[in-house]
């Protein structure tokens, strides 16, 4: 008894609700306690059954959010900062992208918090613990009635109404889009001369930045290391995939890619041949190192950071081939996840993309072909706010005399 009391009294302390949140919502919370009253009055049952009850209904509604080990940790770091800060994400928000993650980071933390209380208060009910079940099954109602009202109500708060109030002050809303700041990247070469003007930079980070913008790797696959190789006039990588499980992800990839003129990646390919010729072929980095990049890259250019080059050779690739090599170029398992990256448009031929093979076949995800006549009857459908007309689909009889 005293080991499970102990560790639900822990679980609650973590669980207490912050005082400006409380007060934020406590119309909220008054409204569904009664609400809970008369529901418990009325079928003659435990008010923390009923409570119970709602919690677990919300935590249903919510679904199962299993988000990688990576951004688990990112997602509580965000969480943690909006707490410190006493702001909710569409407070905090300052672009439609940074409201989508930091609603990602609450909801998951929130949800994740609800669901462990409640956990504890089904502990304490088997122990016998009745006033600790009971203080338990509070704490995770108020949460699961906050929670509902910042992401599951009809009138639950939006970006849109932000965006609108922003917009009704005259004030311009800076957009944080990696894709944006991909389509405005400086190329490989211009990127490297504008790093040489930098004064007091890391000089390490020259190599680390080359191989970035002409692969367009994920930082974290630097951790272990990208080895470089000369192929003729190109430069190949040999890349291990970051984020990959059983059904997703590259376990490896190779790439190759040859020089265009001076000013594009002429200069960062013929740094990459030197360097894999020399004895330092593996390109490999640290946290420090990538912060140092991070750093030299905000300093050249709003924005600009080592998913933005992900972005624009992501558009290259899709300019220069077709799905599949696009997939085994970013190092996905599925031509689907792509369509998050860059756009054919925006491919500049920066990089002049000869081969991507990955150790792993990519799924094909079948598109229906789009045909002309439903799709224009679709759009006219639509802009007339009128049901869509049946297609025949059997030519029409003729008539006979």
């Amino acid at each position: 008894m005293k080991t499970v009391r102990k560790a639900t009294t822990k679980q609650s302390e973590a669980g207490t609700l912050p005082g400006w949140l409380r007060l934020r919502y406590a119309r909220d919370m008054d409204e569904a306690g009664a609400s809970i009253d008369r529901q418990a009055a009325a079928e003659g049952r435990p008010v923390g059954l009923i409570a119970d009850r709602r919690i677990k209904a919300m935590l249903s509604e919510a679904g199962d959010r299993s988000p990688s080990e990576g951004t688990k940790v990112a997602y509580r770091r965000d969480y943690a900062l909006m707490l410190a800060g006493r702001t909710t994400p569409s407070e905090k928000a300052t672009t439609f992208q940074h409201y989508n993650r930091l609603r990602s980071a609450w909801r998951f933390c929130e949800g994740e918090l609800i669901a462990a209380l409640r956990l504890e208060a089904e502990r304490a009910r088997k122990a016998g613990d009745h006033e600790q079940m009971m203080k338990t099954t509070r704490l995770a109602f108020a949460r699961a009635v906050i929670y509902e009202r910042m992401f599951l109500d009809a009138d639950r708060p939006t970006w849109g109404e932000k965006a609108k109030a922003i917009r009704a002050t005259g004030k311009i809303i800076h957009s944080k889009s990696k894709r944006g700041a991909g389509r405005r990247a400086p190329s490989p070469d211009e990127l490297l001369v504008a790093l040489g003007n930098q004064r007091r930079r890391a000089g390490r980070v020259d190599v680390l930045a080359a191989a970035l913008a002409v692969f367009g790797c994920r930082p974290a696959e630097f951790k272990t290391g990208v080895l470089l190789s000369v192929d003729g006039k190109g430069v190949a990588a040999t890349i291990r995939g970051a984020k990959v499980d059983e059904t997703r992800g590259q376990p490896s990839r190779w790439l190759v890619v040859d020089p265009t003129k001076t000013g594009a990646s002429g200069l960062a390919v013929d740094i990459l041949r030197e360097e894999a010729t020399s004895g330092r072929a593996v390109v490999k980095a640290n946290d420090a190192d990538l912060r140092a990049l991070r750093r030299a890259l905000a300093a050249i250019q709003p924005g600009l950071s080592p998913y933005a080059y992900r972005h624009a050779r992501a558009s290259d690739a899709k300019a220069a081939g077709d799905a599949s090599s696009v997939a085994a170029w970013l190092g996905h398992r599925s031509d689907k996840t792509q369509k998050q990256y860059g756009h054919r448009q925006s491919g500049r031929g920066t990089v002049k993309i000869r081969a991507a093979h990955a150790s792993q076949p990519v799924r094909t995800v079948k598109r229906l072909p789009i045909v002309r006549r439903e799709s224009s009857l679709a759009v006219a459908a639509r802009a007339l706010n009128t049901p869509l007309p049946q297609l025949r689909t059997t030519p029409k009889p003729r008539w006979r005399r």
